[in-house]
């Protein structure tokens, strides 16, 4: 159990346990361990004197070291801490930054210039052609059939004899 400090933690799906084996090769004593997500520190104020703990199923995690971080106060350096930016080099940066773009703007513009004296011709398009209204001539309305006139029936001749 070297190397497992007070904020480490114990991981595992089944829970495990730590046995406390002395130095003949006992086992005095054995701790089970719950599964899920457990802090070592209780585990590790358990420790018996003489004695080597072994974890057994479980996966321990350290927490990530301290060494190599960045410290969150300010580091001492040989600079001249009461240095302060006078206001001309403030206005100093933002005229540089504003010529660098006036700059990369003209670049651009000479790179359009040049493409378009290579091009020999450009092409326009044709303007549509303008089409004048008509006036619009309405439909005749459809001829009506005409209704068959009733024929009369002839009336029989009167008959003589």
């Amino acid at each position: 159990m070297t190397g497992i400090n007070r904020k480490a933690v114990f991981l595992s799906v089944d829970g495990g346990r730590i046995d406390f084996v002395s130095d003949e090769g006992e086992l005095m004593a054995s701790v089970a361990i719950p599964p899920g997500r457990v802090d070592a520190a209780p585990y590790l104020d358990l420790n018996i004197c003489g004695c080597t703990p072994q974890v057994l199923g479980v996966a321990v995690v350290n927490p990530p070291s301290a060494y190599g971080r960045q410290a969150p106060y300010p580091v001492e350096s040989g600079a001249n801490p009461d240095f302060q930016p006078t206001p001309v080099s403030a206005l100093e940066g933002e005229t540089r930054l504003m010529l660098r773009k006036l700059q990369m703007q003209s670049k651009r513009l000479d790179a359009r210039m040049a493409a378009m004296q290579s091009v020999e011709h450009i092409p326009t398009r044709e303007a549509d052609p303008v089409i004048e209204p008509v006036e619009a001539v309405e439909p005749a309305p459809a001829p009506v059939p005409e209704k068959p006139k009733a024929v009369k029936a002839k009336a029989e001749a009167p008959v003589v004899e």
